[in-house]
């Protein structure tokens, strides 16, 4: 089916875009017209370059609009696709700044309430962490803020408006190094509590994670009690995301911008109709340039745009620059919307309900009047005429701009509650209906009268501006910039009525070329009352409304003023021309040649009569050529084409895509084929058979045709009675192709469930996919998702047959079937066959216990001891402890602390700590599954006995001489176990020995000492030896003995008398000094008689 949708269906999207909600018939979103950008990229840029972007310098300034955020003719295509969350921080940083160029009230606004110089804000403007954030999708080159219309904020400051803006990219822009993409956002600052418009521009640089620094400038503005120029350099976050309905919201704008009315810029009106010598001037005359925010002319359906002028510099009176989104650029409504709102609201209930509408008494519909007699006979009519007959003052503006209306406008005067007490306060004067008045207020009661009116009609959630926004403002295209309207806040919100609007130019446009000569109809509807449109233009002469006593005429809120030949001598017969007004200099003239003109201004310049005399020479004012009703008007038809699967019926709704925005409606009971020129219900050509139903068509394919059906050609007729035709095709699928599907295996664990993706191993290459959410398995031959057998459960789980098998079966489960159809709807069959594994086997755990020194750690193998032959192996890596029933890695008892340690135990007594520890209970589980438990107890030694220090000994001894040395005397310190000499040993090797025989002598234990005899002739050091003692507690310690025997006497190297050779050492000698004398001379004795006897025998 084409893309190009009706008038209906447009409606349908922006209000589904505007509720949030989505359409599925579209999967992406139509590209907006003008789309794509075609640019290289490759440009000068001079102003608001990608250095200034990053710059954390302050603007100081307003630079040109169009050279700063507009799109260049060179602009390429964005690099990114912009999705999520702008936010910009800190908006009263030190890169921002204001100049203030209009203020009589005494700079209140940069000044006094000095929280106007920022940008709105969410937060405590005294901290820093204030900001403003927006979610945006992007459409091609658009950036579409997902909230549009006007934004109630909870700031200070301002509200909000967000346009749409624009994406790029440039040769040059980077951040980080990187190529970037370029965005330029409008948007419009609305002053708390009122209607005056600040026109703003924001650009930045981005990538798919994060932005540039932003730009931004406020350089225009519709507020003629307050003037000035706005600017800063802010850091931004932007958190990207999936925007919900980002394709509606895409494709409503797409529609949106489709439908605009064509544009051309002011200056082709005169090259369009050059014959009528109109003169443009007159456009502008008696107005200042610098306060026109816009302006435009329409004629014949084309919107004659002038330019929307901003600031380039800090001075009231430069109009230098060209705001580049003109299109978007958000008007306020002032008083404008008197006429739209107020006036057509009351219109479209006249059409609901009835005129009687008009005679409904406010007093039933607004409870704060209803216990006012002066307000009983006030109706509806009379509030829309303001002539409710009460007011202080009938001087023209006297009452509006008094003391009640201040107060009734009054910025802290937000709640219905607050302000209808001066809305309803001005005194009785007249009868109602007899003198105008201008009160804003009335405007405010009349809208709470209607709404009122309309929740009785409709239900309690019913609204007039929602209804009429949607009822009336929506078919005329008008866009989701206008959707939201001011309101009062708490209790009871109503809509204040009488201003606090938002339109666009194509919005004024179109809102003009609907009043202007029109009977409030609109491509064959009726929206609102005929009689009443009637009454409100000037169309009935004998209702034309209530005197306003400065030569113009009211009457349902829509002003008017007379022409005659004092204007223009070409006009001969008296007429009036209906106009809106709205503060400050706002104007839409609605003249009876069907053109209109409007501007919007702030310099209270309301000068537009001359206007009239030059579109009096595009078509008589007095004789237009709209006067005599519209010529009948075609709708537009789209050929159609359908697909449709092989042998499958198909119903298309052939008029859904017909039809543009403003051309009338199709009758859906006209709808007919035509068989050659004949209009028939039924048609059968090659291919099958197409029939009307319902206001559609439906086509039935031959048995076993595949291809193309048609085209065949149908009718319509139109509210206008005009008849269209278009062709309708059909491609019937080739016949569907069988998939290969394979038997499948699978296994599972004794008690374990297993899911096997039966799809996965089926389908050759170029058969069609299998369709995973046709599963299913088959009961005989009934489809289920789940079924049970004696060994289990089968279950279809996302595309997957589960098995979960019965708590005590192993083995083979019996098959089952499946089925499963594929894209081309054939359904094909296969087995499932499962095994489940035998059930798990435990191991034998065997209790353990261990034995460890005092205060020394031990680690434990305790699965070492486990398990018996056959018997499945255990898994060290799931030994834990157990803390009661609780598996820990740790856990200490009394006696110490036990720690899994690489698939071992360890044990770490307490200090000080003897004996047993334990019993502990550890878990492990084997390598089928089953857990096992057993004990470990270990017992810790008792202390070891204190030791004496033992010092190594070094006593000599005289040549020859036997010593005994005390080798205990110098051992034990202060406070230390006293030795046990009747343990002395000597050590030979590690044996205990009381004699040993060493190099040099004899070494031998004689009561506690050591006694030693030399070799005969030996002197020198003898061999070391080890001795060992325990003390009275038990402890043995070592200790070495190394002897020194002195040289034989005469050799030199002897010390004299053995007392002289021992002193000090510990030995004691064996032979007291006269036995060794008494032996001296006994040897002297034997040697003289042997001298003697060989002296004989000589």
């Amino acid at each position: 089916m084409k893309r190009v949708l009706s008038a209906t269906t447009v409606a349908a999207l922006v209000a589904a875009v505007l509720i949030g909600g989505v359409s599925p018939a579209l999967a992406a979103p139509d590209p907006v017209p003008g789309d794509p950008l075609t640019g290289t990229g490759v440009g000068t840029r001079t102003v608001l370059t990608s250095a200034n972007l990053a710059s954390t310098a302050n603007p100081g300034g307003v630079v040109d609009s169009t050279a700063g955020f507009g799109v260049p003719a060179y602009a390429a295509p964005a690099l990114h696709n912009f999705q999520g969350t702008l936010r910009i921080n800190n908006i009263n940083a030190t890169t921002t700044g204001t100049s203030s160029l209009y203020d009589p009230y005494n700079n209140v606004y940069f000044s006094t309430a000095f929280w106007y110089r920022y940008l709105p804000y969410s937060g405590n403007i005294a901290t820093t962490n204030y900001y403003l954030q927006q979610q945006f999708t992007q459409n091609g080159s658009h950036l579409i803020p997902t909230t549009r219309g006007f934004q109630y904020l909870a700031s200070l400051n301002w509200d909000i408006l967000w346009g749409v803006g624009r994406t790029w990219s440039e040769a040059g822009d980077v951040i980080g190094g990187n190529p970037a993409s370029r965005a330029s956002i409008p948007f419009t600052l609305v002053f708390k509590e009122e209607n005056c418009a600040f026109n703003g521009l924001m650009t930045f640089l981005y990538n798919d994670t994060t932005t540039s620094r932003v730009r931004y400038q406020v350089s225009s503005e519709t507020c003629s009690y307050f003037k000035g120029n706005m600017w800063g350099n802010l850091t931004s976050t932007y958190t990207p995301g999936v925007i919900a309905n980002a394709d509606a919201i895409g494709s409503a704008y797409a529609l949106e911008v489709a439908n605009r009315m064509p544009t051309k810029p002011l200056s082709a009106l005169v090259t369009d109709y050059p014959s009528a010598g109109f003169d443009l001037s007159a456009l502008t005359a008696g107005t200042t340039a610098a306060h026109i925010t816009n302006y435009g002319f329409v004629y014949n359906g084309v919107n004659y745009l002038g330019a929307c002028v901003t600031r380039t510099a800090n001075t009231l009176t430069n109009a230098a620059g060209l705001h580049p989104f003109c299109e978007q650029l958000g008007l306020p409504s002032y008083s404008t919307a008197k006429s739209i709102f107020m006036g057509g609201a009351l219109m479209m209930l006249g059409e609901k309900y009835g005129e009687s509408v008009y005679d409904e008494l406010v007093r039933d519909w607004v409870p704060e009047v209803a216990g006012i007699a002066t307000w009983s006979d006030v109706t509806f009519n009379n509030l829309v005429d303001m002539a409710s007959g009460h007011y202080t003052s009938s001087g023209n503006q006297v009452d509006e701009d008094g003391s009640v209306m201040a107060s009734f406008f009054g910025i802290t005067n937000t709640t219905r509650a607050q302000k209808m007490p001066f809305a309803t306060s001005y005194p009785y004067q007249v009868a109602p209906g007899t003198q105008w008045v201008y009160h804003t207020s009335d405007s405010f009661i009349l809208s709470a009268a209607m709404n009122a009116y309309l929740k009785d009609k409709e239900g309690a959630s019913a609204d007039i501006w929602s209804t009429f926004y949607a009822d009336v403002l929506t078919p005329l295209g008008i866009s989701p910039d206008a959707s939201a309207t001011k309101r009062t806040t708490g209790a009871n919100s109503t809509p204040w009525g009488g201003y606090g609007l938002f339109w666009t130019p194509d919005d004024l446009a179109k809102i003009g070329a609907f009043f202007a000569g029109g009977d409030g109809s609109h491509g064959g509807t009726q929206l609102l009352n005929a009689d009443m449109v009637a009454d409100s233009l000037q169309q009935d002469p004998t209702d034309t409304g209530l005197s306003t006593g400065t030569g113009f005429s009211y009457n349902n809120s829509f002003w008017a003023r007379p022409f005659t030949a004092a204007d223009n001598a070409a006009f001969t017969t008296p007429f009036s021309v209906p106009f809106m007004s709205g503060f400050g200099g706002i104007s839409v003239v609605l003249m009876p040649n069907c053109s209109v003109f409007y501007r919007v201004g702030d310099n209270a310049e309301f000068s537009w009569a001359g206007i009239v005399s030059e579109s009096h020479k595009l078509d008589s004012m007095l004789n237009p050529s709209c006067a005599a009703g519209p010529t009948p008007e075609p709708t537009t038809l789209a050929d159609d084409s359908e697909t449709t699967a092989y042998e499958t019926q198909v119903t298309v709704d052939v008029l859904d895509n017909d039809g543009l925005l403003g051309e009338p409606a199709l009758d859906a009971s006209t709808l007919a084929l035509l068989d050659g020129t004949t209009p028939v219900t039924t048609l059968t050509v090659t291919g099958g058979t197409f029939a009307v139903v319902s206001g559609q068509i439906q086509f039935t394919p031959a048995a076993s045709f595949s291809g193309s059906a048609g085209p065949v050609t149908y009718q319509v007729t139109n509210v206008d009675g005009v008849v269209g035709t278009a062709t309708i095709t059909i491609t019937v699928g080739a016949a569907p192709q069988h998939t290969t599907m394979l038997n499948d295996t699978a296994s599972t664990a004794f008690q374990t469930a297993v899911t096997v993706d039966v799809l996965g191993n089926d389908g050759l290459p170029g058969e069609p996919a299998l369709d995973a959410s046709t599963l299913a398995l088959l009961d005989g031959t009934t489809p289920v998702t789940s079924l049970t057998i004696t060994e289990g459960v089968f279950e279809v789980v996302g595309g997957q047959i589960q098995f979960t098998p019965s708590s005590s079966h192993t083995g083979p489960v019996s098959a089952v079937t499946y089925q499963a159809e594929n894209a081309e709807g054939v359904v094909g069959t296969a087995t499932l066959t499962v095994t489940v594994g035998a059930a798990p086997q435990p191991s034998t755990l065997a209790n353990d216990t261990a034995n460890t020194s005092y205060e020394t750690a031990v680690t434990i193998d305790v699965l070492g001891n486990d398990g018996l032959g056959g018997e499945p192996a255990l898994d060290s890596t799931t030994l834990t402890l157990l803390d009661g029933t609780t598996p820990v890695t740790t856990l200490t008892v009394a006696g110490g602390t036990f720690t899994v340690v690489s698939g071992q135990i360890q044990f770490t007594p307490a200090a000080s700590f003897s004996g047993a520890a334990g019993p502990v209970t550890y878990r492990v589980t084997n390598l089928d599954g089953v857990s096992g438990t057993a004990t470990l107890t270990v017992t810790v030694d008792a202390a070891p006995p204190a030791t004496t220090t033992l010092v190594n000994d070094t006593p000599s001894a005289a040549f020859g001489a036997t010593v005994l040395i005390d080798v205990l005397g110098n051992d034990g310190t202060g406070g230390e176990p006293a030795l046990d000499p009747s343990t002395l040993a000597l050590l030979d090797g590690t044996t205990p020995v009381s004699t040993l025989t060493v190099t040099g002598g004899v070494f031998t234990v004689l009561s506690g000492r050591v006694q030693f005899v030399p070799t005969g002739g030996f002197s020198g050091a003898v061999a070391p030896v080890t001795y060992q003692v325990t003390n009275v507690e038990g402890a043995t310690m070592t200790a070495t003995l190394s002897l020194t025997v002195s040289a034989a006497s005469g050799s030199g190297s002897g010390t004299g008398s053995g007392g002289g050779a021992l002193g000090g050492t510990g030995v004691e000698g064996v032979l007291p000094l006269t036995l060794v004398a008494l032996g001296a001379l006994l040897l002297g004795a034997v040697l003289l008689v042997l001298r003697r006897v060989r002296t004989r025998d000589a």
